[in-house]
């Protein structure tokens, strides 16, 4: 059974998050925007980046730790302001 997942943005390279947005299944397909306004406090603007990559999650558990069982997917080298970014989740965390 999935519960819910999220989509994170981080620093192209990095897995340490600038962004997050947490959604159901249910909702799938979603739609999404990164900017600015959605950067985590503390973190850098991610207008100031070349590039950024975008993961979709979707946990077992519904818990922010991923775990060995959840499906992802990814997609690298989005320029920030960039539109119609699909991301595919079809992988599994080993």
């Amino acid at each position: 059974e999935l519960h819910g997942g999220e989509l994170i943005c981080a620093r192209e390279g990095s897995r340490m998050p600038l962004a997050v947005v947490r959604a159901k299944v249910a909702d799938l397909p979603l739609s999404f925007a990164f900017d600015d306004t959605m950067a985590l406090p503390g973190g850098q603007k991610i207008s100031d980046l070349p590039a950024i990559t975008i993961e979709a999650r979707v946990a077992k558990s519904g818990q922010a730790q991923s775990v060995s069982g959840d499906l992802y997917g990814s997609v690298s080298g989005v320029k920030p302001g960039s539109g119609g970014i699909k991301v595919v989740i079809d992988q599994v965390q080993p």
